[in-house]
């Protein structure tokens, strides 16, 4: 990891891009049912989260336990208000909402998921490596497809297994009182 948060593995961010709707970035996806999925570069503004938000109504309106998966690898800053809609988003569907896990490489996105993660009691999960964000999202997918995503079942994500590099990674992002808190019970 270099000192502007790129690691040597991917690509340079680069503080030109912008998050478009046009480009598909900020555009939100339900790839199963009660899991949203959302990319987003650049410097993201307030209507690039607006249509998870809208993702997410629309998914529990309909009885399904939401999962927010966000692409976040690209972005390199964000509007304050971006942090706050989705908090408080998050706060108020905190019942219907599974998790939001957030895949990013930025410090600056890092901090502010913990501070989003303090706020929400666990429900936003960060992702640095892009293989284990994929095999989760993977995972997670099987299992929505497979029909465990009704608000009246089991959680969306309650049983990904992952690989033991995952699980590393997961482990030192939260530490074992951050895994308890968000309801892990085994890695």
């Amino acid at each position: 990891m270099d000192d502007h948060g790129n690691n040597e593995d991917r690509p340079p961010l680069y503080p030109s891009a912008r998050s478009s709707a046009r480009m598909g970035l900020g555009q939100a996806d339900i790839i199963a049912p009660g899991l949203i999925h959302c990319r987003l570069a650049g410097h993201v503004r307030a209507e690039h989260i607006q249509p998870v938000l809208d993702a997410g109504d629309e998914q529990i309106r309909a009885g399904f336990r939401v999962l927010i998966v966000i692409d976040a690898d690209d972005v390199h800053a964000w509007k304050s208000e971006v942090r706050k809609i989705f908090q408080a988003w998050l706060v108020e569907h905190a019942a219907c909402v599974e998790k939001a896990w957030v895949m990013y490489r930025s410090p600056v996105v890092k901090m502010g998921l913990s501070l989003m993660n303090a706020e929400t009691n666990g429900l936003v999960i960060g992702f640095e490596d892009p293989d284990s964000f994929d095999e989760a999202v993977a995972a997670a997918t099987r299992r929505a497809r497979a029909g465990h995503s009704k608000l009246s079942n089991e959680p969306v994500a309650s049983e990904v297994q992952l690989t033991s590099e995952a699980q590393a990674s997961l482990r030192r992002l939260l530490g074992d009182h951050g895994l308890e808190k968000i309801g892990v019970r085994s890695i």
